[in-house]
């Protein structure tokens, strides 16, 4: 079962950008299309570290339904510009 609905839908409700995400979690920006696209599943490693950034547990990145979710201090650490020394 693909779980790339689930992982497009909770990125997309969470506002985050793709490029970032991927980046983040160390995955190539074409590799989470393809994820998310359901062509292919996400591997153990890289739903761990998608729910580490969404602020989700693992196991619901594994299902295509989605629940609405909570607001997630992660993103807030994704999206603070960096501070220029």
């Amino acid at each position: 079962m693909s779980n790339g609905r689930a992982l497009r839908a909770v990125r997309e409700q969470r506002q985050l950008d793709l490029s970032a995400v991927a980046d983040f979690a160390s995955i190539s920006p074409r590799s989470l299309e393809v994820i998310e696209g359901g062509e292919r599943d996400a591997s153990r490693l890289q739903l761990e570290r998608l729910a580490e950034i969404y602020g989700v547990p693992t196991y619901s990145l594994a299902s295509s339904h989605i629940p609405n979710l909570p607001p997630c201090r992660r993103i807030i650490e994704l999206h603070r510009p960096s501070r220029q020394p």
